[in-house]
C-alpha cells in the first residue's frame, strides 16, 4: 500500500523518528524502495525536534542538499 501512495514521488524525503519504532518504519520503507532520501534526526529526536534545532531555513537547505546528492543517507 505504501508503494501505491508514495511511489510516485521520486524526491520523497523520509525524516523518521530516531527511536526503535521509527527505525523499524524506516527499514520497511527502505525494503519497499521508498527511502531513497533519509534525513536522520539525532538520537531520540523526531522531525519536529530537527525542525526546532535547525530552524526552517537550515532544514530546507538540508533537504535540498540531500535531494541533490550532497548529503549521505
Amino acid at each position: 500500500r505504501l508503494i501505491k501512495v508514495l511511489g510516485g514521488y521520486p524526491n520523497l524525503v523520509v525524516i523518521p523518528d530516531n527511536d526503535p519504532a521509527g527505525l523499524t518504519c524506516l527499514n520497511r520503507l527502505r525494503d519497499a524502495g521508498l527511502a531513497q532520501h533519509v534525513l536522520m534526526p539525532g538520537p531520540g529526536e523526531d522531525a519536529r525536534d530537527l525542525y526546532q534545532r535547525l530552524g526552517p531555513e537550515l532544514l530546507a537547505i538540508a533537504i535540498k542538499t540531500l535531494i541533490n546528492g550532497g548529503l549521505t543517507k
